[in-house]
């Protein structure tokens, strides 16, 4: 049976572990030291359960903290982003108010024609426009579907699956 402070090493030598994997792959040498950690019984196991449900814990922190940032970097760029845009706008503006298509000396900017297909509105409905250029697309109405086969009925290649499991860390 290890002790606390052995059962808090592992934790941490598998935390490094984690941190060390190679486009996060699963190897063997970590599914090994997952089993070895979980690998007792009696109050040994229990406090190994407490230490991986507080490294699954600080992971699942350390992800939203993560996201979080990611979100904030993401809206700053954003912002910068759309400043550039609006710069850009306002230069192609005053040069074409000036009648230039080309000015700058040591960065440039030039006006270019846009390529690709030329620009296509539809401003009517389009069950209105003729049936040769609609186009129809079907999909299943699953709410439906669920409703039915919960009622009993049966529908050809459908078919309602069991529930899942998860583990909850608290």
């Amino acid at each position: 049976m290890s002790t606390l402070l052995a059962l808090a090493d592992d934790v941490r030598a598998l935390d490094q572990l984690l941190n060390e994997l190679a486009g996060g792959e699963i190897t063997p040498e970590i599914e090994q030291a997952v089993t070895a950690l979980l690998t007792e019984t009696g109050d040994a196991f229990h406090a190994k359960v407490d230490s991986y449900c507080g490294l699954i814990r600080q992971l699942e922190l350390t992800a939203a903290a993560r996201r979080e940032e990611a979100e904030r970097l993401e809206a700053g760029a954003r912002t910068v982003e759309g400043r550039a845009r609006w710069l850009k706008e306002r230069l192609k503006a005053t040069m074409q108010s000036l009648g230039m298509t080309k000015a700058g000396w040591v960065r440039t900017a030039t006006i270019c024609q846009a390529g690709g297909l030329l620009p296509l509105f539809v401003e009517c409905d389009p069950a209105l426009l003729p049936k040769n250029v609609q186009c129809i697309q079907v999909d299943a109405n699953k709410d439906e579907i669920r409703k039915r086969l919960e009622a009993g009925e049966r529908i050809e290649g459908c078919r309602l699956g069991e529930r899942g499991s998860y583990l909850r860390v608290r």
